[in-house]
C-alpha cells in the first residue's frame, strides 16, 4: 500500500521561506499555520460534502421507495385483475362442461330407455310364440 502523501509539506515550505530570508521560527510558524488552516478548510469541505451526499442519498432512497411502492401497487392490481379473469374463464368453462355432461347424460339415459324397450320387445318376440304354442 502506498504511503499517504501529506497535503502540505511544512518542512519544505519552512525551508523555502528560510532560504528567502524569513527567520526560522517565523517560517516554521507560518508553515504550521498554513498547514493547520488547509487541514481545517479541507475537513470542513469534506463534512459539507458528506452532509450534502447523505441528504441526496436519503432523497434518492425516499424517491425509490415511493416508486417501488407504486410499482408494487400496480403489479398487485394487475395480478388481482388477472386472477379474476382467469377465475371467470374457469367458471365459464366449468359451466359449459357441466352443461355438456348433462346433455351426454340425457342422451345416455335416452339410449338406455330405448335399449330396455327393445330388450323388452325382443323378449316378447321370443316368449309370445312360445306362449302361443303352449296355449294352442
Amino acid at each position: 500500500m502506498a504511503a499517504v502523501k501529506p497535503m502540505l509539506d511544512t518542512l519544505r515550505l519552512a525551508n523555502r521561506m528560510k532560504k528567502s530570508g524569513v527567520q526560522s521560527e517565523i517560517a516554521e510558524a507560518i508553515a504550521s499555520s498554513i498547514s493547520d488552516e488547509l487541514a481545517e478548510n479541507i475537513s470542513e469541505e469534506l463534512r459539507e460534502m458528506d452532509s450534502k451526499m447523505s441528504s441526496q442519498f436519503q432523497n434518492l432512497e425516499t424517491r425509490m421507495d415511493a416508486r417501488f411502492t407504486r410499482l408494487e401497487t400496480r403489479m398487485d392490481a394487475r395480478f388481482t385483475d388477472l386472477e379474476t379473469r382467469v377465475g371467470s374463464r374457469f367458471t365459464d368453462f366449468e359451466t359449459r362442461m357441466k352443461a355438456g355432461f348433462s346433455l351426454v347424460d340425457e342422451k345416455v339415459d335416452g339410449l338406455r330407455r330405448q335399449m330396455h324397450l327393445l330388450f323388452g320387445i325382443a323378449i316378447l318376440a321370443v316368449l309370445v310364440p312360445i306362449a302361443l304354442k303352449f296355449l294352442a
